[in-house]
């Protein structure tokens, strides 16, 4: 995760996005106490978007795991831990 100031991020706008979007990176800009913006690429939005949709229904989440657990390749990480 990058972090910048709204000044920093000005200065070097082309530099953010590009690692941004080549890296997978997300960009924070703080604009002040308790105040900024998340910057992030197009597909890492579209990802969370479409997992959010996924799991937005007990049903969905239900069939979603029970498929998982069933499945031998299943690899879950949580918090960059990975659980077998």
């Amino acid at each position: 995760m990058l972090t910048a100031t709204i000044s920093d991020f000005r200065k070097d706008i082309k530099k953010y996005l590009d690692r941004v979007t080549k890296n997978f990176e997300t960009l924070i800009i703080n604009r002040g106490k308790d105040n900024g913006v998340v910057i992030m690429s197009l597909d890492e939005y579209n990802s969370l978007s479409a997992t959010s949709h996924e799991l937005s229904s007990k049903t969905n989440e239900s069939r979603l795991l029970f498929c998982a657990m069933h499945d031998p390749s299943f690899r879950f990480s949580y918090l960059g831990a990975e659980i077998e």
